[in-house]
């Protein structure tokens, strides 16, 4: 495709097309994705939508984003069958240039649909990943990418999340969908040193970028007061733009750049300017900072590598590599049940856990076990 594309992340509500609409008349949005699964209910999407999908898709600028399949549930549900022949019947519907879906699992039997939560990042995660990375590309015939999770419970997952994700998507020869608000989570949550963070993931890999803003919530922690999460419900922080640019420095090949803003978060007028006041300010560095990030990312390959062996040997300590998938399914379970019981439950998973997870889990912070509570009750849907 050229030079990158600055572009949005479409959203159905009303608030969303009007305080987005001068940037299409404008002509400035210059790519679109949208999640494919969000307009897969009874309802289908609105003729508006159906009509810009068209105009992006006929430009060659239209991306696909997948919410629901979960690819690291570790237990295969009917509703993924369902969702894979959505899939099927989307891609003959239009023509998009990637998929990508979350890293993380949020179903388990008896939900349906949640949000994406850490897991241990094992040798059986490693290949449940590459198994359904092959079957999104062998169904939906483009190729597919995985988007960083914005949660960790502890600094040590933090840092394993790069390279596990280089060894998931070589295996699958898969891409990185870089979401730029996430890192600024673990960033804030942890304190960890930006471009050593960015230098861990296979920045090679990335093709899409999601740029977005969140929120704080009250940790209930003397030492930590107030914990990072990704609601795309709020401004984007300026660390957020600054860490674009370091990111873009060192990623060759970015085709599209997105700004991610929820619907329905958007109640007054200055809320609308701000986000067009946003997208200006990230189309302005996508402009800008590509013109050099090739010969930004040759001259930082070296430190690439190091970081990234550096980064395996801390991965390899918090993982637990003769675990089985039915291993990983039985952590997933007791971690939502724990979740959706409450606080308190989800910090008593730490000691609750699986036996064969114990020496992993009992390094969590509690803090993010009651974030991870707070998410789960908000956004699980039980069947």
């Amino acid at each position: 495709m050229g030079t990158t594309l600055a572009g949005l992340s479409l959203m159905v509500e009303p608030d969303f097309l009007g305080a987005t609409l001068p940037l299409f008349e404008e002509g400035v949005v210059k790519c679109v994705e949208w999640s494919v699964d969000l307009g897969w209910s009874a309802r289908g999407i609105p003729d508006w939508l159906h009509d810009l999908l068209a105009e992006y898709e006929a430009k060659d600028a239209l991306y696909a984003h997948g919410v629901h399949f979960s690819p690291f549930s570790a237990e295969w549900q009917p509703e993924k069958d369902s969702w894979l022949a959505n899939l099927s019947r989307e891609r003959e519907a239009r023509k998009y240039r990637t998929l990508s879906e979350h890293v993380g699992f949020s179903t388990v039997p008896g939900v349906r649909i949640g949000a994406p939560f850490p897991f241990p990042f094992c040798a059986a995660a490693r290949e449940l990943g590459v198994s359904r990375l092959r079957k999104l590309h062998e169904v939906s015939r483009v190729p597919v990418a995985l988007e960083n999770l914005p949660l960790a419970f502890c600094e040590a997952d933090v840092w394993a999340q790069g390279p596990f994700l280089r060894d998931v998507l070589c295996g699958a020869d898969g891409l990185l969908h870089l979401d730029v608000h996430n890192l600024h989570c673990q960033l804030e949550n942890f304190g960890c040193d930006p471009v050593a963070l960015l230098e861990t993931y296979p920045l090679e890999r990335v093709r899409t970028m999601h740029v977005s803003g969140g929120s704080w919530a009250d940790a209930r922690d003397a030492r930590h007061p107030h914990v990072r999460q990704d609601t795309h419900d709020d401004d984007v922080p300026k660390g957020v733009f600054q860490l674009l640019e370091q990111a873009l420095k060192r990623a060759p090949n970015v085709e599209a750049v997105f700004l991610e803003r929820l619907g329905g978060t958007m109640t007054s007028e200055r809320d609308a300017e701000q986000l067009r006041a946003d997208y200006t300010q990230m189309a302005s560095i996508v402009t800008t900072s590509t013109s050099t990030s090739t010969s930004t990312s040759t001259s930082t390959s070296t430190s690439t590598s190091t970081s990234t062996s550096t980064s395996t040997s801390t991965s390899t300590s918090t993982s637990t590599s003769t675990s089985t998938l039915d291993d990983l399914a039985s952590y997933q379970r007791s971690l939502i049940d724990a979740l959706l019981r409450g606080e308190d439950a989800a910090e008593a998973f730490r000691a609750a856990s699986p036996p064969e997870w114990r020496a992993i889990t009992n390094g969590y912070e509690p803090r993010m076990l009651r974030l991870a509570a707070r998410i789960a009750n908000s956004y699980t849907l039980k069947d």
